[in-house]
């Protein structure tokens, strides 16, 4: 579960102008573009598609993908959609490597500081065996302090067009206590697949970046949400940018940074 080291007495104002909010996605895109043009019949599209997750899938480079992109990846190999345990905490590969990453950094000095609950796990009330709240992720302007972080508790076993993986937190205080604000709303069409990645400019506005499961084309696209308000509430994630339908597109990591605008400077 996702923990903040409050920063009461600490706050620090954004040094960043507005607009230009560029999320930095790194996808792993295969276009097929003779395997597709080999053939007229969409009929036959999906069955590339799977085969290029699958390949995708056995190759090298998989263990370093995020747990979200990983079950993505799976769905479109095999078609399965339901979460196993494995893949709501994590694969082993990453376990490994944060549990090695964690012996390998030195502690590093808290200054005292306390370690203040951000989600409320009164709201974990069901598959509580499956719940996971991780990939912590903080925006921060003033007293304000937006929180987004994987949550499996918002969806269920199964993957469906209702499913969610992406929660927020958010406090008015500088940190001091949080309010669980449930879910990052899904787009219409899309399913949110976790991975956050927040920012904030220096007016107050919060963003937040997610994968974003296409759950018509299974294309995993990266999406960007704002918040206007401290991060009390979002709106629905915006794709920065839509693949073909006929092409097999794989979005992962979701990065971004927040930059002066070019022309308001």
């Amino acid at each position: 579960m996702p923990v903040f080291r409050s920063i009461w007495g600490h706050r620090r104002r954004s040094v960043v102008v507005p607009i230009l909010a560029a999320a930095l996605a790194v996808p792993t895109t295969l276009a097929l573009s003779g395997a597709f043009a080999a053939t007229t019949s969409a009929a036959k599209t999906p069955l590339l598609r799977q085969q290029a997750a699958q390949r995708l899938l056995k190759s090298p480079g998989a263990r370093y993908m995020t747990w979200p992109a990983q079950v993505a990846l799976h769905y479109q190999a095999t078609g399965d959609r339901s979460f196993s345990q494995q893949q709501l905490t994590g694969s082993p590969s990453e376990q490994v490597l944060g549990s090695a990453s964690a012996a390998a950094v030195p502690a590093v000095p808290s200054a005292n500081l306390p370690n203040v609950r951000v989600n409320n796990p009164g709201e974990d009330t069901h598959q509580v065996s499956q719940t996971t709240q991780s990939e912590t992720t903080i925006a921060v302007h003033g007293s304000h302090v937006a929180v987004g972080y994987n949550d499996s508790q918002i969806t269920g076993l199964a993957l469906t067009a209702g499913s969610n993986l992406n929660g927020y937190s958010y406090s008015t205080n500088g940190g001091r206590t949080f309010t669980d604000g449930g879910a990052l709303p899904d787009a219409p069409g899309f399913v949110n697949f976790g991975d956050p990645w927040m920012a904030s400019d220096r007016s107050g506005a919060m963003y937040y970046s997610t994968l974003a499961l296409d759950f018509f084309s299974g294309n995993l696209d990266v999406a960007v949400a704002k918040s206007t308000n401290g991060g009390r509430t979002w709106s629905t994630p915006i794709p920065v940018f839509r693949p073909p339908p006929t092409t097999f597109s794989f979005g992962d990591k979701d990065a971004m940074a927040i930059g002066r605008d070019p022309v308001l400077t």
